[in-house]
Parts: C-alpha cells; sequence; structure tokens
C-alpha cells in the first residue's frame, strides 16, 4: 500500500472520541473517495453488498446503510437496482459527498452509539461498511440498529478482523444470539478488503427474529 495511503487510513482510525473522528471524516470527505477506491482498492463495499443480495431479493426493500459516508454502498446498492436506500453517518462532510450521488431516498447525521430517530421495525435490511474498526465502534451500536429492523430483516456488516479479535465482539455477538435477538445466516472467509493491503476483514449476516 502506497505510504501515504496507508498513513491516512491509521490516521483515521486513530480518533480517540466520536469528535475527533467525526472532525478527521469532515476534513477528509472530498479526497476520500479517491483516496479508498483509486489509491487502494477498497472492495469491502461489493463484497458486502453482494452478501445482502443474497438474502434481500426485492428491490423495493428497505435498507439502511449505517455509517454510510460518501456513499459507496449507497451507489453499489443503486446500480443493482435497490430503490429504497437510507443513509446516516455522523460526519456532515461525508454527507454531502454522498448527496452527489443521488443514490439515497434519504440521508441523516446521526450518531450511532446513540437510539436512532427511526421507528422500531423499520428496515428489511441494515448493512455496515467500514464501521466496524479501529478508532470507529463497536459492537454496542447493535443496541440501536436491532430496533431499527424488521422481524425476519437482515443485519449484513464487514468487520476488520483484528479488531474483531481485540474487542468484545465475539461475546457481545453471543449475547444477542442468547436473547434471541438476530440469528446467524452466515459468515464468509477472511478476505482482503483493501487490494493492496494485506489487513483481513471477514463478513457476517444475521437474521432479526
Amino acid at each position: 500500500m502506497d505510504t501515504e495511503l496507508e498513513s491516512k487510513l491509521e490516521w483515521s482510525y486513530s480518533a480517540k472520541n466520536k469528535e475527533e473522528l467525526k472532525q478527521k471524516y469532515d476534513d477528509w470527505a472530498v479526497e476520500y473517495d479517491q483516496l479508498t477506491e483509486d489509491g487502494i482498492g477498497w472492495i469491502g463495499p461489493h463484497n458486502t453488498v453482494e452478501y445482502l443480495k443474497k438474502y434481500i431479493t426485492d428491490k423495493k426493500s428497505s435498507v439502511l446503510d449505517a455509517g454510510a459516508g460518501t456513499g459507496f454502498v449507497g451507489e453499489i446498492l443503486k446500480e443493482e437496482g435497490y430503490e429504497n436506500i437510507v443513509g446516516v453517518d455522523i460526519s456532515e462532510g461525508m454527507m454531502n459527498e454522498a448527496l452527489k450521488k443521488n443514490a439515497y431516498k434519504e440521508y441523516h447525521l446521526m450518531d450511532l452509539t446513540k437510539k436512532l430517530r427511526f421507528a422500531d421495525g423499520l428496515f428489511d435490511a441494515v448493512i455496515l461498511v467500514g464501521v466496524f474498526t479501529h478508532g470507529h465502534v463497536g459492537p454496542e451500536i447493535l443496541d440501536n440498529i436491532i430496533p431499527v429492523m424488521k422481524k425476519g430483516g437482515y443485519l449484513v456488516f464487514t468487520i476488520r478482523q483484528d479488531f474483531y479479535e481485540s474487542s468484545n465482539f465475539e461475546n457481545k455477538m453471543s449475547a444477542y444470539l442468547k436473547k434471541n435477538q438476530i440469528v446467524l445466516v452466515e459468515q464468509s472467509n477472511l478476505y482482503q478488503a483493501f487490494k493492496s493491503s494485506p489487513v483481513l476483514h471477514h463478513i457476517e449476516v444475521y437474521q432479526a427474529t
């Protein structure tokens, strides 16, 4: 990976709190797309959407893109024919870039660590890409995401493997499973989300019960 690009990624992972993370993404927003797709070959969005497509076949389904950033995932979903995509992110700068893509039915500034301003049981699917990683958020945000999913709806996300292993992710997901809030549907093999980086990720798919 190019040293300058790697430094920029590590810079984003070093955020110490939500306000610092928000500011970093506001500052990075305009050049973000060129860096992550053209610069390091970020295939995480495409891979994760492929898993969502397996379970959400009705293109009119309501899909929440949580931590939507500049709209990578929304744009891919739109290209796949999905019509009812809602994006949320903490960064106004990222939202402004995402709105240029015209992929979202709605896009809102929201903090995933707080109760989301949506009705319970609203979404057929929730997708998270690039959210579960160092300096960002952990599995506790699912306390706010699971309630806005329909019964039978799907939760699809990618997670950086070293973050998964060093955090309480596995224990937190086990707690949701034991409470019968969700069931595990599928878990991918490890893969390189950035073509030019050896860092591994995997994708998990759950269904709300």
